[in-house]
């Protein structure tokens, strides 16, 4: 498990995930959630029974005691298979676990790709707690792309936005402050 290993928090990104805003900040807003996770619409019979699927575009997942139920049954789902889509995998972990939704009033039979602002809560029977986050911030392929948003996959090369991770005139920046450790970093890269 995470606490085994030391760690507190895992993050993933997919390689396509390009943030445009401090993620971790914004993913500190959601303090009681044992995983957060983006939306998709794969796996196809997860979405039809949630309207929603979560997606490991851009995913953390944290310690808590209550995640050793995941845990053992990542371990249990990934044993003797060779290869198995992470999507995939989590969702069915979720669903298997019984989670329960918690939909804002009047919106339980919307879809979230249909709804952007939408943010979901969910428990499991083992306790654990899952926030899937709006489209509102986190931009896949259903969304007008701008800098508005925390993370946009798939950037279009037609957009009007400086894309990489750090600024143009990095190497000058570098050679003239007296920035040391994160604050060099903010000032050097696009984030």
């Amino acid at each position: 498990t995470l606490d085994y290993l030391g760690f507190n928090k895992v993050l993933n990104f997919d390689t396509d995930a390009i943030p445009y805003q401090n993620v971790l900040e914004y993913l500190d807003r959601f303090p009681d959630s044992d995983i957060i996770a983006t939306t998709g619409t794969f796996p196809k019979n997860i979405h039809s029974k949630w309207g929603f699927t979560l997606c490991m575009g851009v995913l953390e997942l944290r310690n808590s005691p209550n995640m050793k139920y995941f845990w053992d049954e990542l371990a249990n789902m990934t044993r003797n298979k060779a290869r198995i889509d992470d999507q995939v995998l989590i969702n069915h972990i979720l669903n298997k676990h019984n989670i329960t939704w918690e939909f804002p009033p009047q919106e339980s039979n919307l879809v979230m790709n249909e709804n952007p602002k939408l943010l979901i809560n969910g428990t499991t029977l083992h306790g654990y707690t899952v926030t899937a986050l709006s489209a509102e911030k986190f931009c896949r392929k259903t969304c007008t792309r701008d800098t508005s948003h925390v993370i946009v996959h798939h950037p279009w090369p037609r957009q009007n936005i400086d894309k990489r991770l750090l600024k143009t005139s990095w190497e000058t920046i570098v050679s003239k402050t007296s920035l040391k450790s994160i604050e060099v970093l903010r000032a050097i890269s696009n984030i």
